[in-house]
């Protein structure tokens, strides 16, 4: 009788494991829970219990989790909470009419993103937004959304909607991607066995939008204390002038203070004297303080100046204000100052053109590339970026 007990006591206790692996005693399951809910992770009910859904959730938050969920792990989620939890933009919650992911909504959606409507997440899943926003669109043009869901629709938001970039009068294309469909994308941008892990874990091209998710996973030995996970395109040999423009949208904190990279132009260099010379980008845009845009002159192997400029637009909006914006940077090459330009161009409105600088990195190989994706510094936070009509050009 006593073994049959001992032996019933063990079985409840294995039962009861999931509930409790994973975190510290007197840690407030709940208030964990609420606090990641907060921050868009899904952890399932707030119920309380540790189970595989909030250990999941715990996981993609904290970078280098070690599996249990303590003090230390606490204390930063709840600084996070503290600092972003009033900008965390989550994707609805209100029941979707519509469960199954289709191409035409995807259209539909990302046609209406561009156009500054709040669908939510571009998905392809009809749901309230999308239909709010549809609404919205035919009354602006004095017309009522019968609830049908055609192609006619989508011709209707074409006439309206952002028109598709042509290229600059004596440029040639380099490189145009609309991530309508499953591409090559994956294949052209692997460079190194650490980048295919890191695109394959982090970027999907599914519903016409490329999404990457920043940042955790696999390192290379540059990034040491910092993450990447950029898509670049090789430039050689270099050309006189580059052109660059996409579609950008963040989901992540719209006030992030620490330095997230998004788009830049670079060359690639060479040690001089047996020295790396310093190799900042010329042109580049950041997701920082609201949206950034610099222009880099370089004075010696050891030293670029950096200018500096805010991103406001029309109506107090800004980079990271979670709406669709057309982004244009442009490259001069030179090495004297002369003829050259930095240039980078939002929503129409000019943030920085700059001329007189010497915008080539000594020692630079006749190599460069363009990189769209986030490059940041180290951080816990889970951030998307959405990009979308990536083209580039160049002329001699």
């Amino acid at each position: 009788m006593k073994k049959l007990l001992i032996a019933a006591t063990l079985l409840l206790l294995l039962s009861l494991k999931p509930l409790f692996a994973g975190v510290d005693k007197g840690i407030d399951v709940a208030e964990v829970q609420k606090m990641l809910t907060d921050l868009c992770f899904n952890v399932g009910p707030i119920d309380g219990k540790w189970g595989a859904k909030t250990e999941k959730a715990a996981e993609i938050f904290l970078f280098n989790y070690s599996g249990q969920f303590g003090k230390n792990e606490l204390n930063a989620l709840k600084n996070h909470h503290m600092l972003f939890v009033d900008e965390a933009q989550c994707p609805g919650t209100e029941e979707q009419e519509i469960q199954i992911a289709d191409k035409n909504v995807c259209k539909i959606q990302e046609l209406l993103s561009q156009q500054g409507y709040n669908v939510g997440l571009v998905d392809g899943v009809l749901g309230k937004k999308t239909t709010d926003s549809l609404t919205q669109f035919y009354a602006a043009q004095n017309k009522k959304f019968d609830g049908n869901l055609n192609k006619s629709v989508i011709k209707d938001l074409e006439k309206v909607s952002i028109k598709d970039f042509s290229k600059p009068d004596g440029f040639s294309t380099e490189y145009k991607n609309h991530f309508n469909k499953k591409s090559n994308l994956r294949n052209k941008f692997f460079h190194d066995k650490i980048h295919q892990q890191k695109i394959t874990k982090h970027f999907s091209d599914d519903c016409g939008v490329a999404k990457i998710i920043c940042c955790k996973g696999p390192r290379s030995k540059w990034d040491t204390d910092s993450e990447r996970v950029e898509l670049e395109l090789e430039l050689h040999p270099l050309k006189r002038q580059y052109e660059m423009e996409f579609l950008f949208r963040s989901n992540g904190p719209q006030n992030y203070k620490r330095r997230v990279l998004i788009s830049q132009l670079k060359g690639h260099i060479q040690k001089v004297n047996g020295v790396y010379p310093r190799g900042d980008p010329p042109v580049a845009v950041y997701a920082t303080n609201k949206g950034e845009v610099s222009c880099v002159n370089f004075k010696n192997i050891n030293y670029s100046k950096y200018f500096v400029r805010p991103i406001r637009l029309k109506n107090n909006g800004y980079l990271t204000d979670g709406k669709w914006h057309h982004i244009k940077m442009k490259w001069k090459l030179s090495k004297t100052g002369d003829d050259s330009l930095c240039e980078v161009i939002v929503d129409g409105k000019t943030i920085i053109s700059m001329d007189s600088l010497r915008t080539v990195p000594f020692g630079m190989k006749d190599r460069g590339s363009v990189r769209i994706g986030p490059y940041r510094d180290n951080d816990n936070y889970i951030q998307s970026f959405y990009f979308d009509n990536w083209i580039v050009s160049s002329r001699y």
